[in-house]
């Protein structure tokens, strides 16, 4: 199996040690790094991603990715009860 890009930074992950082992890895195997806000609500959207250069194909987007820096902020840890609240809301 091949891997070309790996989520180095989730917005919504209230540990930070599995991103830096991601990173970790992504460098010491020159994979590319991305990063995702994994919003459930719509105050969650844009809180991580990656500022990088335009690109026009699948190996200039891997090109610019790598250049790229990943940006934003952890989501408040309260948004897993948010989506715990909605869940049960749903349910009944």
């Amino acid at each position: 199996m091949e891997v070309d890009i790996i989520e180095a930074f989730n917005a919504r992950s209230p540990f930070l040690r599995p991103a830096l082992r991601a990173q970790a890895f992504a460098d010491k195997h020159g994979i590319a790094k991305c990063a995702g806000s994994d919003a459930h609500s719509l105050t969650e959207i844009g809180n991580g991603y990656v500022e990088m250069p335009e690109f026009e194909d699948k190996d200039s987007y891997l090109r610019a990715l790598s250049e790229g820096r990943i940006a934003g902020h952890r989501a408040n840890p309260l948004v897993h009860f948010l989506s715990l609240w909605a869940r049960l809301k749903k349910a009944f």
